[in-house]
């Protein structure tokens, strides 16, 4: 079972109910994949001439030697981010899966 290490999520403070969401739901797109324990961060975005709430959300998946950006909308229906997280994450599932013949070593932290 593979587990998530948010390192930053920016919706915290902002908006503590989307926020956990945002956190639940990628937890959950990657709970089927390999044992591997995938850094993610979860970074706000906002539009300059709009300072009243992000609109885009932006989460960043690494594992050691690999990187995978998704943005989705801050207004995204529950599950939406499941759904997303689940579609960038399968294909390096099933690219490592096969090849691996153990757990990968730790996600690199990465700096904010």
């Amino acid at each position: 079972m593979a587990t998530v290490s948010i390192t930053l999520n920016q919706l915290v403070g902002r908006d503590e109910a989307l926020a956990r969401r945002f956190e639940s739901e990628i937890r959950e797109a990657a709970a089927p994949g390999p044992d591997w324990d995938i850094g993610c961060r979860i970074l706000a975005w906002q539009r300059a001439w709009d300072l009243g709430s992000p609109d885009l959300v932006t989460v960043q998946f690494h594992l050691p030697g690999w990187v995978k950006v998704l943005a989705v909308s801050i207004g995204s229906s529950p599950g939406d981010v499941r759904k997303a997280a689940r579609q960038a994450l399968l294909p390096k599932f099933s690219e490592l899966g096969s090849s691996a013949s153990g757990p990968l070593p730790p996600a690199a932290s990465v700096a904010p």
